[in-house]
């Protein structure tokens, strides 16, 4: 009986630890954004999203100024301040809230891809 329990329990907890390490965050543009390669204006443009994109939120640098993002085709960083999620039965901007919106907060930049292309001419 012991064992059918410990089995299960350790299945049980097998089965939460992907869901949890998944969770997704969405939110929307709450104007026309630059998507950047990195956290600053200096990053070169990765692409724009028009106001009321729906994005996907990886994560914030911990200063909750800039947030690593999916919206539509292009995955960067954008300024929290144009960007909001549900919070407390409405909606706020992630730099309004920092960290009592319960974003991931990411310990380190990751650099958003950048496709060159070459003109042949």
């Amino acid at each position: 009986m012991r064992r059918s329990l410990l089995l299960a329990s350790i299945l049980s907890a097998g089965l939460l630890v992907p869901a949890l390490a998944d969770a997704q965050y969405y939110g929307y543009a709450t104007r026309n954004v630059n998507v950047r390669a990195g956290p600053d204006r200096s990053y070169p443009l990765v692409g724009w999203l028009q106001e009321g994109t729906e994005i996907e939120i990886f994560g914030c640098l911990d200063t909750w100024r800039w947030c690593d993002i999916q919206g539509g085709v292009y995955r960067g960083w954008v300024y929290s301040g144009f960007l909001a999620y549900p919070y407390e039965g409405g909606w706020a901007t992630i730099l309004e809230t920092g960290p009592e919106s319960g974003l991931p907060m990411l310990s380190s930049m990751r650099p958003a891809a950048i496709i060159a292309v070459q003109s042949r001419c």
